[in-house]
């Protein structure tokens, strides 16, 4: 059951509540929708979030069922396109979220370009 709390003591009592893991088990249905929806062209991200399952799982089902998985990480079009948005002035973040991916790998993806990365931003103590 979601957020269900099991309590863990030691002689001074209650320490932490630990939170249990819900694992979504994946029907051999499941599996190949699963890779034909990867084949059709959704990432590993999207179709684990389509069935609820954590994307290493869905990579693993996807691995098993003989998927080929694809390179992680954005086309050389799709660099293009991050680099012009970034050098107009878009955070790695934003760009990321364009594209679907982690502002590391939009980070990755333009250093491997060539193109020298901004500073990040760094906010004052105690502010939102």
């Amino acid at each position: 059951m979601p957020g269900t709390y099991t309590q863990i003591t030691d002689p001074r009592g209650r320490v932490v509540a630990a939170i249990e893991k819900v694992q979504n088990p994946v029907t051999p249905q499941m599996a190949v929708d699963m890779v034909a929806r990867y084949e059709a062209g959704a990432s590993i991200r999207e179709v684990a979030a389509a069935f609820n399952v954590h994307r290493e799982t869905a990579a693993r089902h996807l691995r098993s069922a003989g998927a080929q998985l694809r390179k992680a990480g954005l086309t050389k079009d799709q660099t293009a396109r991050a680099e012009v948005l970034y050098l107009s002035g878009q955070t790695l973040a934003q760009v990321g979220e364009k594209f679907g991916v982690s502002q590391g790998t939009i980070g990755r993806c333009l250093r491997e370009r060539g193109v020298e990365l901004r500073q990040p931003l760094v906010r004052a103590h105690g502010s939102a």
